[in-house]
């Protein structure tokens, strides 16, 4: 059960963990080996997870330690310490404002009547075009695109209240 809910943690962080090993290492090929490496060590470990801890600090550290490892096995340092940590705390950061604006994007949806609410689900949860959209609407794809456009903006307004609001509060 442990392994499950540490595999969905691994997916939420996996673009900001995957970024942090290619800023380190600046080899594309490298950092996919060495995430995979630190997925195969953190799903072994999953049952020392604590839920509600920071997972992704959790997998950074995990991350620090195989490239350290790494660079022990060619025996020439490509990072120093103080780098990996300056890293750390920068990614610790995006990661954090990210899920915030993801927080903020899911209360914002919330707040949105049924119909714009309606028109978002059809264009990014079902990934229908414009003109499919105004098919099944009556409404032609240009008048489609339009209301997205209003929405998004208004979305975006929306997120940066509430973003606002709580870096304040």
């Amino acid at each position: 059960m442990a392994e499950n809910r540490v595999a969905q943690e691994i997916l939420k962080v996996r673009g900001s963990l995957f970024g942090f090993l290619y800023s380190l290492v600046r080899d594309f090929e490298l950092a996919e080996e060495l995430f995979q490496e630190v997925c195969a060590r953190i799903l072994a470990r999953a049952d020392r997870f604590e839920p509600g801890t920071n997972f992704g600090a959790w997998a950074r550290a995990f991350a620090r330690t195989v490239v350290f490892e790494h660079q022990r096995g060619r025996q020439r340092v490509l990072i120093s310490e103080a780098a990996v940590t300056a890293a750390e705390k920068h990614f610790e950061r995006i990661e954090d404002q990210y899920f915030t604006r993801r927080e903020a994007l899911r209360a914002c949806l919330g707040r949105l009547e049924e119909s714009p609410r309606q028109l978002v689900q059809m264009r990014f949860e079902q990934g229908l075009s414009m003109k499919a959209i105004g098919e099944r609407l009556k409404r032609s794809g240009g008048a489609v695109q339009v209301s997205l456009s209003r929405i998004r903006s208004w979305l975006m307004n929306c997120i940066r209240q509430q973003t606002g609001a709580e870096a304040q509060g």
